[in-house]
């Protein structure tokens, strides 16, 4: 065989060996395992801290989400590099996720990534996933945190402003407490002089709020704020008079009752039950509520509804017994 098909048979068998070992080689050098020591952690929404360990460092992008409700700017920066906006974070660094109402940071170097929750306001628990992938294998691991909210705002100040009033009812009547005389048969008339505890009406409040300010009401559900009633059968006649109702968010009704004296003594016939009953009017306010994060001192304002339901009359009724 001459010489030159001798070199050209040996390349042809180098070729071949080589191509035979890429697999091996490969597979080799991108087995290495990079699970973390957890797969779901819990978090406090206030200063709270935890360092999630992987087997190895053999992995090279790190991604934040977050729960599909929450709206949040993220900040990418890597380790020795310029910041931008990003979910994803190749090599080491940090990326910070942030909105008015959370602030989060969360830091790799190399097998370790650290999660700082600088505070998390709300009222349900925060849900964030940390996924930490191989681009080369396509390999990934997930790491779910949940952060438990906590209060963050206190409310300065509370205006309102009449937004309507009258129309539908909610109640076509409503019996005061069971205020009511029964005469005997047998005896003459009775005057009546109802006697009402308190000074004021009958209120019935019912809170609401615009669906993009939701997130922060839900903080201040429960929170109670001063809320408009008034004084004499008149709706001109509304006033802030220390009376005070809870946030709710789940169109629940809250009763304050206050009851002015009856205007006049009711005549009760022999043989009768006279009974007082309010009939009830819709009266709406748009509130703006002046809100401040202790975390961050910031003051905000955010806007909300209330409905309230407030005796236009008072009716009697005389039912034979």
């Amino acid at each position: 065989m001459s010489s030159t098909k001798l070199k050209h048979t040996f390349v042809l068998m180098v070729t071949l060996l080589f191509m035979m070992m890429l697999p091996s080689c490969n597979s080799d050098i991108f087995v290495e395992d990079f699970k973390s020591d957890v797969s779901q952690i819990s978090m406090s929404g206030e200063g709270g801290t935890t360092t999630i360990r992987f087997r190895s460092d053999d992995w090279d992008k790190l991604d934040l989400s977050v729960q599909y409700d929450e709206h949040f700017d993220r900040i990418v920066t890597p380790l020795g590099g310029e910041p931008y906006a990003g979910y994803s974070l190749t090599g080491d660094g940090c990326i910070s996720a942030f909105n008015d109402m959370t602030d989060i940071l969360v830091t790799r170097r190399g097998s370790e990534v650290t999660v700082d929750v600088k505070y998390a306001i709300g009222s349900a628990k925060l849900l964030i996933w940390l996924t930490a992938a191989n681009s080369v294998t396509h390999e990934i691991h997930s790491i779910d945190v949940n952060i438990d909210r906590v209060r963050g705002y206190e409310i300065l100040d509370v205006k309102y402003v009449l937004d309507s009033w009258g129309g539908s009812m909610e109640f076509d009547s409503v019996e005061l407490d069971n205020l009511s005389v029964t005469s005997s048969s047998s005896s003459k008339p009775v005057t009546w002089y109802p006697k009402l505890p308190g000074g004021g009406l009958i209120s019935v409040y019912k809170m609401g709020t615009s669906s993009e300010e939701m997130p922060v009401l839900r903080s201040l559900c429960g929170e109670n704020i001063p809320v408009p009633t008034k004084t004499y059968l008149n709706w001109g006649n509304w006033e802030l008079r220390g009376d005070e109702a809870p946030i709710t968010i789940d169109q629940s009704f809250v009763i304050l009752k206050h009851y002015p004296a009856y205007p006049s003594p009711i005549d009760v016939k022999p043989g009768t039950r006279a009974t007082l009953w309010a009939e009830m009017e819709k009266c709406t306010f748009d509130a703006t509520l002046t809100v401040r994060n202790v975390f961050t001192g910031q003051v905000s304002d955010i806007w909300m509804v209330l409905s309230m339901y407030q005796p236009e009359k008072y009716v009697v009724t005389h039912d034979e017994i």
